[in-house]
């Protein structure tokens, strides 16, 4: 299955890169949140199990919280966290799962389980496909964490913009997990905004 594949290899560059950082099994119990765990972040939680696992990332640091802790990552935006109601422009099928600085969130969708990216404009949010599945997102989060690592202050230019080292280094990166399929980590790279798209 993909999807345990994927999650597997995202808890395996955990291991390898952030050794002192937790992983373990949170069985549906731990979720704070009103209603049931939408099944894909039960996967995530079984088979990956990040605890509050903080990653560098670009544009800012992401943080991949424990399940106990997921629903308190909704303030702000499924509710009010000075008085616990929930906002009415919200869509309610979106679980936020990761925040790397107020103009990269990522939600989780309940009804076709993928990866969105949102973004408030024009009094609404408006929600963009990144990731195919909630594996492909926990597998390249992390491994687009390894290379703005090792990069450091390197991995952008004076102006804030990905340098070409850097791009090149997440192509090959992704190129390796997807099957060694350019064309796809080409277009994810794209999407994400990390790389520009090839205008040959």
């Amino acid at each position: 299955m993909a999807l345990v594949s994927y999650l597997g290899k995202a808890r395996k560059l955990v291991r390898t890169h952030y050794p002192e950082a937790m992983t373990a099994v949170q069985p549906k119990a731990n979720w704070a949140g009103p209603g049931t765990l939408p099944g894909g972040l039960a996967d995530m939680y079984a088979n990956f199990g990040p605890v509050d696992l903080r990653l560098s990332y670009w544009p800012a640091d992401l943080t991949l919280p424990s399940l106990r802790k997921l629903w308190g990552l909704q303030a702000g935006y499924i509710y009010d966290p000075s008085t616990g109601e929930q906002f009415k422009n919200w869509d309610e099928n979106h679980t936020v799962i990761g925040r790397a600085g107020d103009d990269c969130v990522y939600v989780f969708d309940s009804r076709d389980e993928k990866v969105y990216q949102v973004r408030y404009k024009r009094m609404r949010w408006k929600a963009t496909l990144v990731f195919e599945s909630i594996g492909e997102y926990c597998m390249v989060v992390v491994a687009l964490s390894v290379v703005c690592k090792d990069l450091g202050d390197e991995l952008t230019d004076a102006k804030g913009k990905m340098t070409e080292e850097a791009g090149d280094k997440a192509l090959m990166e992704l190129f390796e997990l997807m099957g060694r399929d350019i064309d796809r980590a080409e277009a994810m790279l794209v999407r994400l905004g990390w790389i520009q798209p090839d205008e040959d």
